[in-house]
């Protein structure tokens, strides 16, 4: 079977060998001057545009300086911006510098007037604390007195009852003596 087949395709396909041969020879008959014709346009693009290497290369040239140029003169732009701006930051460091020593100073005046107040405060409170502390004292050197006041009366009669009492109990030993003796 596997020869009928093979017969079979050789029958029908076998002249196409021949036909791909025969459209090669036409292609190569039709397209084989194109090489010569490529090699032509490129002679003649290479002298058409053979100059453009240097040119390209003397514009880079020129391009290359001009931005060593520019650069250049950013650099001393730059230069020039940063010298300024330092100048400006050591202008506000300064005024910044006088403004704090101003509020400071400020601040160091308010902080002693304030502690003058409280000083002064402090005094009058100490003023009105000890004349709390007088008029208690006179009301209590009062009651004091009072009470050595009424001590002493209470001790001046107590002492005058006892001696009544010693002369009474004097009294009876006397007449109790006196009764025993007889």
């Amino acid at each position: 079977m596997d020869q009928d087949l093979k017969s079979y395709l050789d029958g029908k396909f076998g002249g196409l060998d021949g036909k791909f041969a025969e459209m090669e020879a036409r292609f190569d008959g039709k397209f084989g001057g194109l090489d010569g014709k490529f090699a032509e346009m490129e002679t003649r693009f290479d002298g058409k545009f053979g100059g453009l290497d240097g040119k390209f290369a003397e514009m880079e040239t020129r391009l290359d300086g001009k931005f060593a140029e520019m650069e250049t003169r950013f650099d001393g732009k730059f230069a020039e911006m940063e010298t300024r701006f330092d100048g400006k930051f050591a202008e506000m460091e300064t005024r910044f510098d006088g403004k704090f020593a101003e509020m400071g100073t400020r601040f160091d005046g308010k902080l002693t007037d304030l502690e003058n107040r409280l000083v002064e405060k402090m005094r009058d409170m100490q003023t009105e604390l000890l004349r709390g502390f007088e008029s208690f004292s006179v009301a209590q050197t009062l009651r004091l007195r009072k009470v050595e006041a009424d001590q002493s009366n209470l001790d001046t009669s107590l002492r005058g009852r006892m001696d009544v009492v010693e002369n009474r109990l004097l009294q009876i030993e006397f007449r109790l003596g006196k009764a025993s003796s007889s």
